[in-house]
């Protein structure tokens, strides 16, 4: 299947959709995408993820002695590996990697250019993927008996201590303790560094940053990502701003069962690492949309966007593309303004609902397909 095709805007205009479907891999990130993945799965989806990893990975995930880490380290390699497959068109298992010096993950050859980050804390995992600039993800869990201020006392900057012991509420000293090393994490694995060298820079603020000691030439800008609750998350890029992140979440392809019980195509030409997603989509003038699709037999489109008309334009030109205009499906999008108002455009619109139902159909097509 080709990838999404380049679709005018409502206007008449065409909007800025980079190289061609032929020169493109299907998911290029338009500024970093950022994966959630939920680690607790059941045992089935475990023993098939495992089948994903190399030799190295299962030696690391036997010599783990916790049983329910090893199950988690198995599922957050297995998604890594299903992820980026689908951004450079890869089977999970061949997709292949090496380490610098402190474990920062880098391809060789032909996709040496794209960047990428991994990090996991509890039951939850975070994949950060860049085209051509360093990145840096962090996801932390806030410990319930951090002791906080003694903690921030002795390993952060004074000014950094400080805020944290002005907190007269214990769980937002934990709260601000863990989003200050949240924060040093993401830098010093965006530079391929260690949170040992890191630990003095200056990060009481998201935005700029800049190193200090080992780190002194190195320069991140920063954002605080969403997070599950109980845990707090961070970005770290480096040169020209970002101008789109976007925001997914993986979920493993359903058991075949459920998938025949529900009509969806099954056998060899099926991947069952291919989950489906909802798209987020933060805009660098702080609005937010999250646009998704599920494809069903139900020739019906259901919606609450601002500009409905680009987005059940965009969602119909999508179908067509692909020779589903007898199939409809449930189209959602949503934006988030900063202010009290949408201050949204159509072109914004249209494209997050075509990105959707791209995608959607990408994963999971129907048994009716022709």
């Amino acid at each position: 299947m080709t990838g999404p095709p380049d679709l005018p805007a409502p206007d008449g205009g065409q909007l800025p959709t980079g190289p061609s479907a032929a020169e493109r891999p299907r998911l290029q990130p338009p500024g970093v995408d950022v994966w959630h993945v939920g680690l607790d799965v059941d045992a089935e989806t475990v023993d098939r993820v495992a089948d994903l990893l190399d030799r190295h990975e299962r030696q690391r995930a036997n010599r783990i002695r916790d049983a329910l880490a090893a199950r988690r380290y198995v599922v957050a390699h297995g998604a890594t590996r299903s992820i980026l497959g689908r951004y450079l068109d890869l089977s999970p298992d061949a997709v292949d990697w090496s380490a610098g010096r402190h474990g920062k993950p880098t391809f060789d050859g032909t996709w040496s250019h794209w960047q990428w980050s991994l990090s996991r804390s509890g039951g939850h995992a975070l994949l950060a993927v860049r085209l051509t600039e360093p990145v840096g993800v962090d996801i932390e869990a806030v410990g319930d008996h951090t002791p906080a201020v003694a903690l921030a006392i002795r390993f952060l900057h004074e000014s950094e201590a400080a805020a944290v012991a002005a907190k007269s509420d214990p769980g937002e000293a934990r709260q601000l303790y863990h989003r200050l090393l949240s924060r040093k994490e993401a830098c010093v694995k965006c530079s391929g560094g260690r949170l040992l060298d890191g630990l003095r820079i200056r990060v009481l603020s998201p935005g700029s940053v800049t190193g200090t000691g080992p780190t002194a030439t190195d320069r991140w800008q920063l954002q605080d990502l969403p997070a599950p609750p109980g845990f707090v998350a961070t970005l770290a890029t480096v040169g020209k701003a970002i101008d789109r992140l976007r925001l997914f979440e993986w979920q493993w392809h359903q058991p075949q069962r459920e998938a025949q019980d529900e009509g969806t195509a099954q056998g060899p030409d099926r991947d069952p690492t291919r989950g489906w997603v909802g798209v987020q989509s933060v805009e660098r003038d702080g609005n937010t949309v999250y646009a998704r699709f599920t494809p069903s037999d139900m020739p019906v489109l259901t919606f609450a966007p601002p500009h409905r008309a680009a987005a059940i334009h965009a969602a119909v030109r999508t179908l067509n593309a692909h020779g589903r205009s007898h199939l409809g499906g449930h189209l959602e999008v949503k934006w988030s303004p900063p202010g009290s108002a949408p201050r949204t455009s159509a072109a914004s619109e249209y494209l997050a609902a075509a990105r959707a139902v791209e995608t959607a159909l990408r994963q999971r097509p129907s048994n009716t397909d022709r």
